[in-house]
């Protein structure tokens, strides 16, 4: 499930991929933006008059809340979404927290603004309510990306993280033998140590969960803390 305007280039990734058992969900505030991604189910979320347009996107999440949750019928589903804009930070929450009450493992995939864009701390709070509602949650810093700003363009950069959020997807799907959190962690491990395999160097993005584990995503072995959350070491 892609959540907003990254979220949705992200499920379009995916769809392009043809992956085999997954399908492919955009849920969006903007009828323009849902409009572009490429996906089997859009979502467009109620319009509502507010101020705080992150509080107006999860007030209409949460309206909708049960149309949500006929949709999300999945044994395991993804949430991807960008963090510091109004549908990411809003929506996704609910949107994790609708699957969960369907009986699917969770797993949150949350990208962080760079530093320029001014929206850190709104970013790190729509994190911490994302982290209350997901199982787990990668999360992939866009700001790993500037040390290499003179290697590669923007298009480029924003290409390595929609190639390590299908790889994630593609190896849990591919290798998921049952539905529970125990397993989910050991299967995007594999698919953590496949993209090393398939690469000679590291991909520059960051993984930051909580506070027991603290890593770069150089694709070395995974780490987990004891509550689900995941980074690699």
């Amino acid at each position: 499930v892609g959540v907003g305007g990254a979220g949705g280039k992200m499920v379009s990734a995916l769809y392009d991929r043809d992956i085999k058992g997954v399908e492919t969900i955009a849920v969006n505030t903007d009828p323009s933006g849902l409009s572009k991604a490429e996906c089997d189910v859009k979502i467009l979320l109620s319009h509502r008059e507010d101020e705080d347009r992150i509080a107006a996107a999860r007030a209409s999440a949460e309206d909708q809340e049960g149309s949500l949750r006929t949709s999300l019928s999945s044994d395991i589903v993804f949430i991807v979404a960008g963090l510091g804009g109004a549908a990411g930070t809003g929506a996704a929450p609910v949107v994790a927290r609708a699957a969960r009450a369907n009986g699917a493992v969770t797993v949150g995939i949350a990208i962080l603004p760079f530093e320029a864009e001014g929206r850190t701390e709104v970013a790190r709070q729509g994190l911490e309510a994302f982290r209350e509602e997901a199982d787990s949650v990668v999360v992939l810093d866009n700001n790993s990306l500037d040390r290499f700003a003179d290697q590669v363009s923007f298009h480029e950069a924003m290409q390595v993280i929609s190639y390590m959020v299908v790889t994630i997807v593609q190896g849990v799907v591919e290798h998921l033998s049952r539905s529970y959190l125990s397993t989910l962690t050991e299967e995007i491990e594999n698919a953590a140590r496949e993209i090393e395999e398939q690469n000679n160097h590291a991909v520059p993005v960051d993984v930051q969960p909580p506070e027991t584990v603290q890593a770069s995503w150089d694709l070395g072995p995974v780490a987990f803390d004891d509550q689900g959350f995941i980074g690699l070491r």
